[in-house]
């Protein structure tokens, strides 16, 4: 037995010399009051059934099938509206399957790095998803140089507001304005009267 599992197994018993319901759960191991664990009633019986799952864990999983059943559309999505971008301006008419042959496109691997994203911050701003406005929503796949052809090499997700500025701004500007972008971090996280932040500042006290 684990030093975790012979530390529930100690708690369980002291809570039962207490008259106290403990539980511990079968999938992360913590032990807590019942409260904390999924239940169902039975009208018919007038009882509690109390599983051995904590409502954590049950809302972890709930999480990761929303986030799957979302996926993988996200990334239908994403390889479709490329397809058209890519026939509108080349004049051609290739279906998203063939097209995802030609480039190297796998809804797999789509679907594995958008979830890599999400669960991480955007490469250009390094903002976090989780911390924006539309979350999930927000990440997006940007053509890291349209002049050349889109193949899977050539695709980096990213949040929706960067892959706009980047497209209004062009390469170069865009790249003045991250380089902007990673010197005020600095600026930010950097202590007063240091090389990269010389401004003083003087507290007042009235």
């Amino acid at each position: 037995m684990t030093k975790q599992g012979e530390i529930s197994r100690d708690i369980s018993k002291y809570s039962a010399q207490l008259g106290e319901m403990y539980i511990t759960c079968k999938k992360c191991s913590y032990t807590d009051d019942e409260s904390f664990f999924k239940s169902s009633v039975s009208r018919a019986r007038g009882t509690i059934h109390h599983f051995h799952v904590c409502l954590m864990c049950v809302q972890e999983e709930q999480d990761t099938k929303k986030r799957g059943n979302r996926t993988i559309p996200k990334a239908r999505n994403i390889l479709w509206s490329h397809c058209e971008r890519y026939n509108r301006q080349n004049g051609t008419s290739l279906k998203p399957s063939e097209f995802a042959r030609k480039f190297g496109w796998d809804l797999r691997q789509m679907t594995h790095d958008i979830e890599h994203a999400f669960d991480n911050w955007c490469p250009y701003c390094e903002g976090a998803y989780h911390s924006m406005e539309h979350g999930f929503a927000a990440v997006t796949l940007d053509i890291i140089d349209p002049a050349q052809p889109p193949y899977y090499t050539n695709v980096r997700f990213c949040c929706a507001t960067c892959n706009r500025r980047k497209g209004q701004l062009g390469p170069t500007a865009f790249g003045r304005f991250l380089a902007s972008v990673k010197r005020r971090r600095e600026f930010l996280n950097s202590g007063y009267g240091t090389v990269t932040k010389p401004q003083y500042r003087m507290d007042l006290e009235f």
